[in-house]
């Protein structure tokens, strides 16, 4: 026999698109290989044009208005591009 929920439950709303939301952002994905890099060269890399030059792949595009910069920690980040 089927459980029936609480008479105060609703349920939680759909996800707009949620083969989009499943998986890792592009700016996770590049914090993951910036924390590689960081193993590999054993330093954090000097600007974002550091770790681009040497990733060994290319780096996608930022969001448009937007660039990619390193925080104090080494992480990347988008910002304004003005």
């Amino acid at each position: 026999m089927a459980a029936t929920p609480p008479a105060n439950w609703t349920q939680p709303p759909a996800k707009a698109n949620p083969a989009k939301d499943s998986g890792p952002t592009q700016l996770q994905m590049l914090n993951r290989a910036v924390l590689g890099w960081k193993m590999e060269h054993h330093r954090q890399p000097r600007s974002i044009e550091d770790f681009a030059s040497t990733v060994g792949f290319q780096i996608p595009p930022p969001p448009e208005g937007k660039k990619y910069a390193l925080d104090s920690k080494g992480f990347i980040i988008l910002v304004n591009s003005d």
